[in-house]
């Protein structure tokens, strides 16, 4: 499988947009590996942040279990903002967006 980062809403793949379902099942098999519930969306299933940091930790090691004990606000925030440092993936929605399961506006 290529390498994929998701977020909510957007998904990286070489540089290539792909289907949501797409993304659901790629995201599913990495949150396997970190014991976390499939999610079947993507709005309400990511506003405890594990989901993101998750993802964020198949390019940042550590990341996920360094994430894990700060509360979902704070996960969330951190998630967003290493995935912009350290990856390079622009910020397109804020952590109110998340929390509240809003999709962004289209631009």
């Amino acid at each position: 499988l290529p390498t994929t980062i998701a977020l909510p809403h957007m998904c990286i793949l070489v540089g290539e947009t792909v289907s949501p379902f797409t993304v659901l099942k790629q995201t599913n098999l990495v949150l396997e590996q970190y014991k976390i519930s499939p999610i079947k969306n993507f709005t309400t299933d990511w506003k405890n942040g594990k989901v993101l940091s998750a993802l964020i930790d198949q390019k940042v090691t550590g990341f996920y279990q360094a994430n894990l004990n700060n509360p979902p606000g704070e996960r969330i925030k951190t998630a967003l903002r290493i995935a912009h440092s350290h990856l390079e993936i622009p910020i397109k929605l804020d952590l109110m967006q998340i929390i509240k399961g809003e999709a962004p506006e289209k631009a």
